[in-house]
């Protein structure tokens, strides 16, 4: 993979970011909370959804004033994160829905919680990964940067590593150790990272690119271990099932794929949404799939057969 990009390929690289940028509104974002039977949903006005997990609307988490470009859960499912462009990220209590703290992190794209708890890693301006106190909300500084615009960002569930992945299709790794040291990136890839996941064992690194596939990579040695093809536009969202035996992703092609992880083979292939899928992931106890799309729709489906249980229209504008 060549280490410096272009003038034409910066140029194209800057206008994806500010493609990425401005598809915010249109981005229907799902998370499911670990260990429990809710999930979360984005949506235009800057409300986070809450359902059950049959598609009821159980609660609207108020506070935002603009759209959320991501959300995610910590590890023990009692708190999530909220980046919005509103130039904020917000923490929620997943239990009672109460805003417990706001940061200011003007152009946020995406943000994780370190699984210890202690921690919140986010990307901004596509080109920096900073650190920020939980509890106090003090900026803790950044990440060694990597040297191209960053899509992708995702932290181990064991606490051994961040990852993020970037214009130039590699994946950048730090371990969470003092100083944060990085790790060889792992190349592969033909094109830009859109998604990555870490199974959670942590052993495993899932990867969605532009190049229209999936890879699995070994998290300790940064071999890629299989290839994934079947999907025919972008690789938008990767999720392992709590088991870590099965992967999905999501496509620009509207199709959400259930894979096999030990053979790489295609189990459940998962079609109804009219555009794009920009979203989706396991339920806790890998019975059903929750998928979000730009054709305004979020959808349940049961993960054993590809069958749609449900689609719930949704405001993204």
């Amino acid at each position: 993979m060549a280490k410096h990009l272009r003038p034409a390929s910066v140029v194209f690289a800057v206008c994806c970011a500010l493609w990425f940028a401005s598809c915010a509104s249109q981005r229907t974002l799902v998370a499911f909370r670990p260990g429990g039977e809710t999930f979360v949903s984005n949506s235009g006005d800057g409300a986070i959804r809450v359902w059950d997990a049959n598609g009821a609307e159980l609660q609207s988490l108020v506070g935002h004033t603009d759209a959320i470009d991501s959300l995610s859960f910590s590890a023990d499912g009692e708190f999530i994160l909220s980046c919005s462009r509103d130039k904020t990220m917000k923490i929620w209590d997943a239990r009672n829905g109460q805003l417990i703290q706001t940061l200011s992190a003007a152009s946020a794209s995406s943000g994780v919680f370190d699984p210890s708890g202690e921690r919140i890693f986010a990307v901004k301006n596509f080109s920096e990964i900073r650190m920020w106190d939980k509890e106090s909300g003090e900026d803790l500084g950044r990440l060694s940067a990597p040297s191209f615009l960053i899509f992708a960002l995702a932290a181990s569930p064991t606490g051994e590593q961040i990852a993020a992945g970037s214009f130039n299709g590699s994946i950048s790794r730090w371990r969470t150790s003092t100083g944060f040291p990085m790790l060889a990136s792992l190349e592969g890839h033909r094109d830009w990272i859109a998604a990555l996941a870490f199974s959670p064992d942590g052993r495993l690194i899932a990867s969605g690119s532009a190049d229209e596939t999936v890879k699995i990579w070994d998290a300790a040695s940064g071999k890629a271990l299989k290839t994934l093809r079947g999907h025919r536009d972008v690789v938008s969202s990767v999720a392992f099932s709590l088991d870590g035996a099965r992967v999905l992703s999501a496509s620009h092609d509207k199709t959400i794929k259930v894979w096999n992880v030990e053979n790489g083979r295609e189990e459940t292939g998962l079609s109804g949404h009219s555009d794009v899928v920009f979203s989706a992931a396991f339920s806790p106890d890998g019975r059903r799939i929750v998928s979000g799309s730009k054709d305004k729709t979020i959808r349940i489906w049961d993960a054993s057969n590809g069958q749609e249980l449900k689609s719930i229209h949704v405001p993204v504008d």
